[in-house]
């Protein structure tokens, strides 16, 4: 009967406004078998190539479990916005569960009531802007704001945008495209007196281009693998060159401090994966802040906006001192300011502050490893003579 309970709630707020239901069957192999049919919230990568997707806030859920006649909870929504069910279909291996979800498109359900309960609250980020998204997402009545520009000598860092090709899906497969690429990384590598960060859109856009570039020491992170061993071996390197997705683990949240790395690459524009779950949350937020003639704020407020945060995030990884120092390097046309001119709304530099923009330099891609060269050169980063172009 609580299952029953469960799954007639679970229909009736399936109708709401803001939620994705999901249906799903898995077989849990127990034993020591494969783990192949386990289901897991993994997403394809970015503009539809396989690999990982974005990690939300109302990813992270606890499941209200129902194994066998009995339950836990009481068989509704729990509070972090999403309900499910499992029940276990026998006490053999290879049992099946099914699991009954509720996903939460837009995390205000979850949150304003946590804000309102506390009498202030303070967030902090260098990636809160656009402050009026982050108001609607999280569901914050008139906050006071506050926005500090770059705090460490700008002379110490250099922003790159390349107008390399613009890396759509149908186009990465193509020679010239990956010719391209290849060799603006093998310049960033060549030129950069340490380590090289790269992040991709996609684990598989990683591996393809770990297996093509052939400057360095090459570190690949593939899904499953240990980040910390992975990280620290990466930073005792001092020619290393680390492949990896932006959606990943290493680029948020970690600090690559002095050597550990000098340079980073973001390639490509890095848009997750539009399966059904994301366009539900693009539906949700242009019904919620759009006014339902484009689209154009689901777009915003589900892809665009987020894709920006976390490539600025990954710029971040360096230069994290004020006697540190390091450049930044955003490989695709849509980053350049020609692109707001002759790409329209492909374009994406407009979605940065002001003031990270006006640091952005565009720059042809045999152009890179001059400016690469003449940057570190005034540092007096390298030792010894300096590579030749």
């Amino acid at each position: 009967m609580q299952a029953a309970t469960f799954v007639e709630s679970w229909v009736a707020d399936s109708a709401e406004t803001g939620t994705y239901p999901v249906v799903s069957v898995r077989r849990d192999r127990r034993g020591g078998g494969s783990e192949d049919d386990a289901d897991a919230d993994t997403d394809d990568g970015g503009d539809g190539t396989a690999g990982d997707g974005p990690s939300t806030p109302q990813d992270r859920v606890t499941e209200t479990t129902l194994p066998g006649t009995g339950a836990a909870g009481d068989g509704g929504p729990d509070d972090s916005g999403t309900a499910s069910a499992v029940e276990e279909s026998g006490a053999a291996s290879d049992d099946i569960y099914g699991r009954a979800e509720l996903y939460t498109c837009i995390p205000e359900r979850v949150t304003r009531s946590l804000f309102e309960a506390l009498h202030a609250n303070v967030l902090m980020s260098a990636t809160l802007r656009p402050f009026d998204v982050t108001e609607d997402v999280l569901g914050l009545d008139d906050p006071v704001t506050m926005a500090y520009g770059p705090q460490f000598p700008e002379e110490r860092r250099r922003t790159y945008a390349v107008d390399g090709p613009p890396l759509f899906a149908s186009r990465r497969d193509e020679p010239d495209v990956q010719r391209t690429v290849t060799r603006v990384l093998e310049d960033a590598v060549r030129m950069t007196p340490g380590n090289t960060l790269a992040f991709f859109p996609s684990y598989a856009e990683a591996e393809r281009y770990h297996g093509r570039v052939s400057a360095g020491t090459a570190y690949l992170d593939e899904p499953g693998t240990p980040a910390t061993d992975l990280r620290e071996r990466f930073t005792d390197d001092d020619d290393g060159v680390l492949f990896t997705s932006l959606w990943g683990t290493l680029g948020e949240g970690v600090s690559y401090d002095g050597d550990d790395a000098r340079t980073v690459v973001v390639v490509g524009v890095p848009y997750p994966h539009l399966d059904d779950r994301m366009e539900a949350v693009q539906r949700a937020y242009e019904a919620t802040f759009g006014d339902g003639t484009d689209g154009d704020a689901g777009w915003r407020y589900a892809v665009e906006i987020p894709t920006v945060r976390k490539t600025r995030q990954a710029l971040g990884r360096v230069v994290r001192s004020p006697d540190d120092f390091g450049a930044r390097i955003l490989l695709d046309a849509r980053y350049t300011e020609r692109a707001a001119i002759e790409m329209g709304e492909y374009a994406v530099r407009g979605a940065f502050p002001p003031e990270e923009r006006a640091e952005m330099i565009d720059v042809d891609p045999e152009k890179l490893q001059f400016g690469l060269l003449n940057f570190y050169g005034d540092l007096d980063a390298y030792d010894g003579n300096p590579p030749t172009p």
